[in-house]
């Protein structure tokens, strides 16, 4: 068992980290019964994103048992592991497809009971840990950072129980958050759905009592017009700043 007794203490006294398998890319399935892999491209800003997911054969599911990835654990990528959205890690939710880690991406679990699982996901989803990563990435083509770096990155860790405090406070937070972006993208399909059922298919309320009638564009309800965007809409101009300072040039016309 590692040692947990400093106040603060760096993840490689209580974290386990591995990193992904190099699943050949030749041997990809586009079955989508098949497994998804968890590498740096599905990786998002505190979630994996499953629908862009690579899969992998399912009947390999035992043969890779290493690198599969369980309720709880947190995945950081290693490759370009920050973009202007924000640091890219995530973690396996409750309800999450089984999955199969790749690398250039690394799984972090506690292995001292002195971390508490959940609010491990706290510390590398902090401002902190974010802070810690940006100007240590090193590379050009291929921006990454080291297995060995993460795991020298130091944080507070309060006893057991205020961490599961902690924790449960800020994932009530995350459990609102998801709600409400759930509820937007509700009200998004809806509003599609409703455009397309008055704008495209003209089924707006009383389109019964309106005729069609022919348009260059096809058959529109009688009384609509066709104008040019530019007719309707106010485009602001293309504002050139020059160098040395003097008020910018809006052209003309």
């Amino acid at each position: 068992m590692k040692s947990t007794h400093h106040q603060t203490i760096s993840l490689a006294e209580c974290v386990d980290l591995l990193a992904g398998f190099a699943f050949k890319s030749e041997q990809f399935s586009v079955n989508l019964a098949d497994v998804p892999l968890v590498k740096g491209e599905n990786v998002g800003q505190g979630r994996i994103l499953w629908d862009i997911a690579r899969r992998w054969p399912s009947t390999d599911w035992e043969k890779y048992e290493k690198y599969q990835l369980r309720t709880g654990d947190v995945i950081v990528a290693m490759d370009r592991p920050w973009v202007p959205a924000g640091l890219k890690w995530a973690y396996i939710r409750a309800g999450d497809p089984r999955a199969l880690l790749v690398q250039r991406c690394c799984r972090l679990r506690s292995d001292s009971p002195a971390l508490d699982q959940s609010y491990l996901r706290f510390v590398i989803g902090s401002r902190g840990f974010e802070s810690y990563v940006v100007p240590i990435t090193t590379g050009v083509n291929v921006p990454h950072i080291s297995g060995k770096q993460i795991l020298d990155y130091r944080f507070p860790l309060p006893s057991l129980p205020d961490q599961r405090r902690i924790a449960g406070i800020l994932t009530a937070y995350d459990d609102l958050i998801e709600n409400c972006q759930r509820r937007i993208k509700v009200l998004e399909a809806m509003a599609r759905a409703l455009y397309r059922e008055w704008f495209v298919h003209f089924r707006y309320p009383g389109h019964e009592t309106v005729p069609l009638v022919s348009s260059p564009l096809g058959e529109v309800p009688q009384g609509w017009e066709i104008r040019r965007m530019t007719e309707c809409v106010e485009v602001n101009p293309r504002v050139v700043v020059p160098r040395d300072g003097d008020k910018p040039f809006v052209p003309m016309g």
